[in-house]
């Protein structure tokens, strides 16, 4: 629902932006493109020899899937979910499949940076 709102938002912003500067703007409008918004809950991951078949553009969104090491009640250690702010891992398979490893601590402090607290909630802020 967001995201053809986003696109007709940003087509309207480069047309008053090349306007303002008196220059053409070659590329097609967002809007007038073929964009296709697939929602595959988890496991995005199946669709990679799909997507890399077709040779299509593809931005996958996800969540983070932060985890941290806890003791648990039987003296072990565990992995267990945690808010972002917190967190030493991550869980969410598409991001290990897509970067093609584990991510390292500091990949993870990166994808830290890019969450913003409010009110107790953590809400991913992405910049393009």
């Amino acid at each position: 629902m967001l995201i053809p709102t986003m696109m007709k938002k940003i087509d309207i912003e480069e047309a008053v932006k090349h306007e303002a500067a008196g220059t053409k703007d070659d590329y097609l409008p967002l809007l007038s493109q073929n964009i296709s918004i697939v929602e595959v809950g988890a496991y995005s991951q199946i669709f990679d020899q799909f997507i890399d078949f077709l040779g299509i553009r593809t931005l996958v969104i996800t969540d983070l899937d932060a985890t941290k090491e806890v003791v648990n009640d039987k003296g072990k250690r565990v992995r267990c979910s945690c808010p972002v702010a917190e967190g030493e891992s991550y869980s969410n398979e598409a991001i290990s499949h897509f970067f093609n490893r584990p991510l390292r601590k500091i990949d993870i402090l990166i994808f830290i940076d890019c969450f913003v607290p409010r009110n107790d909630v953590y809400s991913s802020v992405i910049a393009v």
